[in-house]
């Protein structure tokens, strides 16, 4: 048991960071459901697309500027981007959490040895734990995130 309460940070602020750092493999989820995979076959049977263009079409709908907002489904995607360079392509591997921590949080800490939050994020961010979220180093950041925000919204910090 600790003496001192945890700081944690927000969620709006993970997604403001995720977002930031670009981190890849935010809709890679559905592709594992049973919705995924039906939008998927269907999208294929309708544009004769690839099974490429028709997962990323299904992974890739939902953006939005200043946050990440809902706009039109997989089909909507893919007439607007069946002409882009690399709808062909296999899906990027999804960002990680070590990946993000090894590639923005250890260099950005390196050099004052000291928590992240500390220097980096604005204290409207940081606040007592309420939940802690266990999770592997190889799982997908935005698994992580839409997990948490799905059982936790609207407010809570993690640790």
């Amino acid at each position: 048991m600790l003496d001192e309460p945890c700081e944690g940070v927000s969620l709006e602020f993970l997604l403001s960071f995720a977002a930031k750092h670009e981190a890849k493999g935010f809709g890679h989820w559905r592709l594992s459901t049973r919705w995924g995979q039906t939008a998927v076959q269907e999208l294929q049977e309708s544009t004769k697309c690839s099974q490429h263009a028709a997962e990323r079409s299904v992974t890739n709908f939902i953006y939005g500027e200043g946050g990440i907002a809902f706009k039109h489904g997989p089909r909507d995607y893919f007439d607007r981007h069946r002409d882009d360079k690399g709808i062909d392509e296999p899906l990027e591997a999804p960002t990680t959490t070590g990946g993000l921590c090894h590639g923005e949080i250890i260099p950005a800490t390196r050099e004052k040895a000291e928590a992240y939050y500390k220097n980096h994020i604005d204290r409207a961010h940081i606040g007592s734990v309420t939940h802690f979220v266990s999770h592997s180093w190889g799982m997908n950041f935005w698994d992580i995130l839409q997990a948490s925000i799905s059982h936790f919204r609207p407010y809570c910090f993690v640790s």
